[in-house]
C-alpha cells in the first residue's frame, strides 16, 4: 500500500511502497506559501513505470501534495509543471494560487511539451534531457538562480580570481588587500 510523507527536514513529499521510495515532490516554503518546484521518480520505479500506461505513482503524490495543501489552506505556486497539469485537471486546487500569481501560471499546452487536462494520464520514462532541462529552468526560475549553462563560466571566472589571489599571496604575503582597478585606490591630496 502507497504511503505518502511530508518530510519537512529535506523539504519534500514522498511516496513509498513497501518502505521502498518510489517518488517525490521537491517544495519550498515562502512564508504562507508552498512553492513545489519539481517531481522526481527513483530510477528503478521510473523504470518499472515506463512499461505501463499510466502515470499512477506521481498522480498519487500529487494528489497527497494537494490535498495537504488544501486541508492547511496555504498558498500553492506550481512551478513543477506537473503540479500545474494536475491543478488545472482539478479546478478546485486554482484557487490555492494567490490571485497575484495567477498570470504566471497559464495552463501547460502541447507547445510547451505538456497534455493540458490530462491530469496523470501521461505515459512515464525516463527523463529526456530536454524535458530535464525545462524542469530545471522552472525550478531556478523560481529559486531565483541562474541556470547551470550560464553558471560555467562565474565558476570559471571565480576560479580565476581564487588563483590569481593565491599568486599575490605568495609575492606579497603582507595580508593588505590589492584593489583591483584603479578606481578602488585611495587619493591622496598633494
Amino acid at each position: 500500500m502507497p504511503a505518502i510523507q511530508n518530510n519537512r527536514s529535506t523539504s519534500r513529499y514522498e511516496l513509498y511502497d513497501n518502505g521502498a521510495l518510489i517518488c517525490f515532490l521537491q517544495y519550498r516554503m515562502s512564508g504562507e506559501e508552498l512553492w513545489f518546484l519539481s517531481t522526481v521518480m527513483v530510477k528503478s520505479a521510473a523504470a518499472e513505470v515506463a512499461n505501463s500506461t499510466a502515470n499512477v505513482p506521481v498522480t498519487v503524490l500529487i494528489k497527497g501534495a494537494m490535498e495537504d495543501a488544501y486541508r492547511s489552506r496555504v498558498a500553492v505556486l506550481p512551478f513543477c509543471p506537473l503540479i500545474r497539469e494536475y491543478m488545472f485537471a482539478h479546478p478546485v486546487y486554482l484557487t490555492l494560487i494567490p490571485e497575484t500569481w495567477r498570470a504566471r501560471f497559464p495552463p501547460l499546452g502541447p507547445a510547451a511539451g505538456h497534455a493540458a487536462g490530462k491530469g496523470g494520464n501521461r505515459r512515464v520514462s525516463e527523463p529526456q534531457d530536454a524535458s530535464m532541462a525545462a524542469r530545471r529552468a522552472v525550478m531556478h526560475r523560481a529559486q531565483g538562480v541562474a541556470p547551470r549553462v550560464r553558471m560555467e563560466p562565474v565558476r570559471k571566472r571565480a576560479a580565476q580570481r581564487a588563483t590569481a589571489d593565491a599568486r599575490r599571496r605568495e609575492l606579497d604575503p603582507d595580508p593588505t588587500p590589492v584593489p583591483d582597478d584603479e578606481a578602488d585606490l585611495p587619493t591622496t591630496a598633494a
